[in-house]
């Protein structure tokens, strides 16, 4: 296989000219799909789940376990797309992605003969490892395929797969719910990868990658720091389940002490499971890393607006349900509509984009006290489309300021943000909504009221995110962009 001839090791080429089509057709057409396939798969069963969530309960039990089959399916998806840059040291790509697919399909199996909740989350957690390490390995594999010039493009394109998914997985789940059958909706993935698994044959690359000194994908200490961060996510999830303040500081606490002991531990490494340099604020890569966390961050809270629409403001399930939907929507255009910016336009939007993200938030809680359906929708689609305005631009200084040992992992590293950053966010959406009363009343008013101090709360980090997305201009203002999003 031809694959692409890399111009330079620091800087995108001028990509004046380039158009999308270029990446619609020839042998980049095929690679498209199985690199937005990947992504596809992952996303798709997360939606079409929680859709049919409510059917697998009233068949074979266990309530009790019913917020554990997401959050294992997000712990999952970390160890995926974190242990993805070890996998590919140790397997050609082709192997590793074939491998992903195999353990996905073996998930859903378990998940369609499910005879207990129990069974569900083990297939659930097989899911969500697959589906990590399959949109990690996707994202990896952008630099190696494609020529510069269509590397924001291509960042892009992959990113907005969730526009599509978010609206067709939880209709097509409903169908296998109205008719009874949750099971079908698991077993749906099979063609879905063998299909896959056909292109990517053809299509990604089959060479044995350059070994270290060490023999094995992974290593023992890479393990425990995979732990730690996954431990930090589960710690925040039984935390929140008290609603006391106490009990959730210390979990907050104790969360932090395993990522900080995880970060530390990982820099100190020859062998990394994070990406040289993330979240380290003095560098272009920590801040890029950094800022597109916390953007990331608001779309766990997405999950209670249905919840908070349905009980405190009688919304059916249909609708409250793909109220949610259209944010994702929204971030699959910006993203698309953005990718081509200038580096002066991406420059401005660095910074606009992240205010302009804590103001829908505020927003969405207004509406969601008002009850008004239609103003939550817009809140929450503004919110989608900032983090997707300045997403691929983020994406690819982090990308194009990594070393030129690490560019291909960097590439992973940006869908490990995103799972990161969305599973995090949606435990410390459950700590929050439980601190604001959310679990302790069914009452329409304190639901509406827990419903906008929790979104409130989420206008923090975009906040926050616009300050270090300053850091990151003011860092790198002496000198060319190697990073710009698309165009020098």
């Amino acid at each position: 296989m031809r694959l692409v001839r890399r111009t330079s090791d620091s800087a995108p080429e001028d990509d004046k000219g380039v158009t999308w089509r270029e990446l619609f057709t020839g042998a980049n057409a095929v690679r498209s799909i199985v690199l937005a396939g990947a992504v596809v798969l992952h996303g798709f069963f997360m939606f079409i789940t929680a859709t049919v969530l409510p059917s697998i309960v009233a068949e074979i039990g266990g309530v009790a376990f019913y917020a554990w089959v997401s959050t294992i399916f997000g712990v999952g998806s970390i160890a995926g797309a974190m242990l993805a840059p070890a996998i590919l040291r140790g397997l050609p790509a082709r192997r590793a992605y074939q491998l992903a697919l195999l353990l996905f399909a073996l998930g859903s199996i378990g998940c369609a003969a499910a005879p207990s909740m129990a069974v569900v989350i083990l297939g659930r957690a097989a899911q969500g490892l697959a589906g990590g390490l399959l949109a990690a390995t996707a994202t990896t594999m952008i630099p190696v395929l494609f020529p510069d010039e269509l590397r924001s493009r291509a960042v892009a394109m992959v990113s907005s797969v969730w526009g599509p998914i978010s609206l067709a997985g939880p209709f097509i789940g409903g169908i296998f719910a109205e008719f009874g059958w949750w099971r079908g909706a698991f077993l749906f993935a099979l063609p879905l990868v063998f299909a896959l698994g056909v292109l990517a044959h053809r299509t990604l690359p089959s060479n044995a990658p350059r070994r270290g000194p060490a023999g094995s994908a992974f290593s023992a200490s890479q393990i425990l720091r995979l732990a730690l961060i996954a431990g930090a996510v589960v710690v925040l999830s039984a935390a929140s389940v008290p609603g006391g303040i106490s009990v959730a500081a210390a979990g907050i606490a104790t969360a932090a002490i395993f990522c900080a002991t995880a970060l530390r531990l990982d820099r100190r490494s020859t062998r990394r499971v994070l990406l040289e340099g993330a979240f380290r604020l003095s560098t272009p890569v920590g801040t890029s890393s950094t800022a597109m966390a916390l953007l990331v961050l608001g779309v766990g809270a997405g999950s209670f607006i249905p919840y908070v629409l349905a009980v405190a403001h009688g919304a059916s399930p249909i609708v409250a349900g793909y109220v949610a939907a259209p944010m994702s929507l929204a971030w699959s255009i910006t993203a698309l509509a953005s990718a081509g910016a200038s580096l002066a336009a991406s420059r401005r939007m660095l910074i606009g984009a992240p205010i302009v993200a804590a103001a829908a938030m505020i927003g969405v809680a207004w509406a969601l006290s008002a009850g008004s359906i239609v103003f939550t929708v817009m809140a929450w689609m503004i919110f989608g489309a900032s983090v997707g305005m300045i997403w691929p631009h983020l994406a690819s200084r982090l990308i194009g300021y990594s070393s030129v040992s690490e560019r291909a992992a960097a590439g992973g590293f940006v869908t490990t943000l995103q799972i990161l950053g969305g599973t995090f966010g949606a435990a410390l959406a459950g700590m929050i909504a439980n601190l604001a009363g959310l679990a302790k009343s069914a009452a329409a008013a304190d639901v509406a009221q827990g419903g906008a101090l929790l979104f409130l709360t989420f206008a923090l980090p975009p906040l926050l995110a616009a300050l270090v997305s300053a850091r990151l201009l003011h860092i790198t203002r002496d000198g060319i962009e190697k990073a710009a999003a698309g165009d020098t």
